[in-house]
């Protein structure tokens, strides 16, 4: 038995268009980008450069958010002053600042947490590195993770 014309044009139309939405939903991640990023600074560490690190983050073009969270590790002696975390979005070739977040409040004791967010707005594709600094070493050892994303 030969099924009519209308059924088989239907069954392809039909067929066409579940492929093309599972194609946009397999895909739709791809244009999202996010990176996951982690550093360590030792109580007398100010400096964390990812470009002086090689640790390059390839980014898609659009809106670039970073986020992330700081937790005190170690507090050594009784630091009489706090340094606030500054987080620098950079261009890998031109070294230019693309977004800037900051400054965090360094968490104070042992075992706390801070976080933050920044919305950067547009970027371009391309490479870019973190620049994550404290203004004076404040014998806090912190760890810090966080992401980048473009959507």
């Amino acid at each position: 038995m030969q099924l009519p014309r209308f059924s088989i044009t239907r069954n392809n139309l039909v067929t066409a268009m579940l492929m093309s939405f599972i194609m946009f939903v397999m895909v739709t991640p791809v244009l999202a980008n996010s990176i996951n990023w982690s550093f360590l600074a030792y109580y007398n560490g100010r400096v964390i450069n990812g470009k002086a690190n090689g640790v390059p983050h390839q980014m898609t073009a659009g809106a670039m958010t970073i986020k992330g969270t700081n937790k005190t590790t170690a507090v050594y002696g009784t630091p009489p002053f706090a340094s606030p975390w500054f987080f620098e979005v950079r261009d890998w070739s031109t070294d230019q600042v693309k977004c800037s977040a900051g400054p965090v409040a360094v968490p104070l004791l042992w075992n706390q947490t801070t976080s933050f967010s920044k919305a950067c707005g547009s970027v371009p594709a391309g490479t870019y590195y973190l620049y994550i600094y404290r203004g004076q070493a404040d014998d806090r050892e912190v760890t810090g993770s966080g992401t980048l994303v473009t959507k």
